[in-house]
This record gives structure tokens, sequence and C-alpha cells, in this order.
């Protein structure tokens, strides 16, 4: 699989959700659709987003959806909860 640099890619990494009514819904074309809700909606993220009534909009952040978001979302939760920087174990290993 190939990202839109044309980057080759594990499939596992990324997909474009293309049949959405709200694709693409942060203006990017080929846009990761893997995280459509952001697993790190709830901890400081690195990413742009206003707060509106105590809500958080990230409508205008596309660090997860774009080239890398991957492995930034990979690396964030690993800082959040203590795993290492590897790739993650079977089996809790």
């Amino acid at each position: 699989m190939k990202a839109p640099s044309g980057k080759a890619v594990p499939a596992y990494t990324r997909f474009s959700n293309t049949e959405c009514e709200f694709y693409p819904c942060h203006g990017i074309e080929g846009q990761n659709c893997l995280f459509c809700y952001c697993p790190l909606y709830c901890m400081e993220c690195g990413g742009t987003y206003t707060m509106a009534n105590g809500v958080r909009d990230c409508s205008s952040c596309t660090i997860v959806h774009g080239e890398g978001g991957y492995e930034y979302v990979q690396k964030k939760l690993r800082e959040a909860y203590g795993f290492g920087p590897g790739p993650a174990q079977p089996n809790g290993g």
C-alpha cells in the first residue's frame, strides 16, 4: 500500500473511507481515516484544537490523518501508558 506521497506503508496503518458523506472531512485528499475518532482526544495530543463550551473541537487538526499519523498515535499512546518505544509484543510481552 502507498501513502499519498508514494511512500510504501503497511496496509494496517491507513485506509481512506471515500464513501463517507463527510470525506474528506479535513480537506486532505487521500486522508487516513483509520483514526476517524481520534484516540488522543482525551489527552494533550499536540494537535490543533480549540475549546468551545468545554468541548474540544478538533476539526482543524490533521495530525492523525496525514502521513506519519499512525506512528504519531502509537508514540503518544506509548508515552501516556508507559509502554516501550518498540512495536507491541504478542501476549503483552
